[in-house]
């Protein structure tokens, strides 16, 4: 085991892309600007996915995921930096009668493009799960698809060499009767270019997420306000645009407020360590990802199979304080026009402590047609 340790560490140091390849499974935004003055477009981000989970680990039970999303709406563009967009959010899980949400569709996108940065701000729907880029002990790969859909605020800033993104996704709304806890998933990251040419680009990476439930002065029997947070630090390369490789620092911290004042208690830390190497080839791309890490407490949006609670029985929690996992992904995407693409991933895991080998694989269909319906001024 250590000269495999050892092997990986070098391959990382020598290649230095970190979350996994699901840039086909993000939604694809129009581009703002004068040309698309007083059109009106109707587009339609649709999504079939087919997701099972072989797990049988005490830290998380295997599950199957099957269903489709949809987004019918209609985008005007008023201004040369700003569109508004309406429709509505359909979305339908396999194995259940009724719809598992439908909820209307707003957004209303401003993007200003300067000499060398521009800004971008996202209010309403947000362009949400993978589209943020996290790592996956930061934002489970399965939220994509039993929470595709975030509210809030949204913020980006683009420089030639620094991208950052800072979200708030508001979840639920606090109320006193009944009393309910307001809930919200919010997230700050960097991305700083070193080096940049043909052969080599390297970059330095800080992703970031909260997680925080509570309020101020809930009446009612409800569990002390808490806010998780995780923090990761890490370096980014791509080789030949044909090997990227990553590694990151974890850091994890669990603070809980129990009464109404601000004063809070640490209730844990963690922290670990999470690198992965991609090949990118003609019959798709390989990756290997390592994880290890000590009393780590992923968010409720992360990866609970990363993290040191049992996640597969409530109510009898069971704690594993260090985790260490070995996986070997395949995805390859098959684009079949400019609008279609299907996914194919298959991604066994080792894990090391419990001796358990377990897998997952899945198959998506993303299609996102787009049209101009007409040209309107007031």
């Amino acid at each position: 085991m250590k000269y495999l340790l050892l092997l990986l560490f070098l391959l990382q140091y020598h290649f230095l892309f970190a979350q996994l390849p699901n840039q086909s499974l993000i939604e694809k935004l129009p581009e703002i600007d004068s040309t698309q003055k007083d059109k009106v477009y109707f587009s339609c981000f649709t999504k079939s996915y087919f997701r099972n989970n072989e797990y049988f680990s005490p830290v998380l039970l295997g599950e199957t995921i099957f269903g489709y999303y949809l987004t019918p709406s209609f985008i005007y563009y008023p201004h040369q930096n700003f569109s508004i967009e309406i429709g509505a959010n359909i979305q339908k899980d396999f194995g259940n009668t009724d719809f598992t949400q439908v909820q209307p569709r707003f957004r209303m996108r401003y993007r200003k493009a300067f000499l060398k940065d521009s800004l971008e701000i996202i209010a309403g729907n947000l362009h949400a799960n993978f589209a943020h880029q996290l790592i996956e002990p930061l934002y489970a790969f399965e939220q994509g698809y039993k929470r595709p859909f975030e509210n809030g605020l949204q913020i980006r800033y683009q420089r030639k060499k620094l991208n950052t993104e800072v979200w708030i996704d508001w979840q639920k709304q606090l109320a006193q009767k009944p009393p309910i806890q307001e809930v919200f998933w919010a997230g700050l990251q960097l991305n700083y270019a070193l080096i940049q040419n043909k052969k080599l680009n390297l970059s330095l990476i800080n992703q970031n997420t909260f997680f925080h439930q509570g309020g101020q002065d809930i009446r009612g029997n409800t569990p002390p306000a808490t806010t998780q947070m995780v923090v990761s630090l890490g370096l980014k390369a791509q080789l030949n645009q044909k090997i990227t490789a990553s590694i990151y620092g974890l850091y994890s911290q669990k603070e809980v407020f129990p009464d109404s004042t601000l004063i809070s208690f640490t209730e844990t830390t963690g922290n670990g360590i999470y690198t992965n190497l991609q090949w990118d080839t003609k019959v798709g791309s390989f990756l290997l990802n390592y994880l290890y890490t000590n009393n780590f407490r992923p968010t409720n949006m992360g990866g609970a199979l990363y993290g040191s609670i049992s996640a597969a029985q409530t109510g009898n929690e069971r704690f594993f304080r260090f985790r260490e996992l070995f996986f070997l992904r395949w995805c390859k995407d098959f684009k079949i026009s400019k609008e279609l693409t299907f996914t194919l991933r298959l991604e066994p895991y080792y894990d090391s402590r419990l001796q358990l080998f377990e897998y997952s694989y899945g198959f998506y269909m993303t299609f996102q047609p787009s049209f101009l319906l007409k040209k309107i001024s007031f």
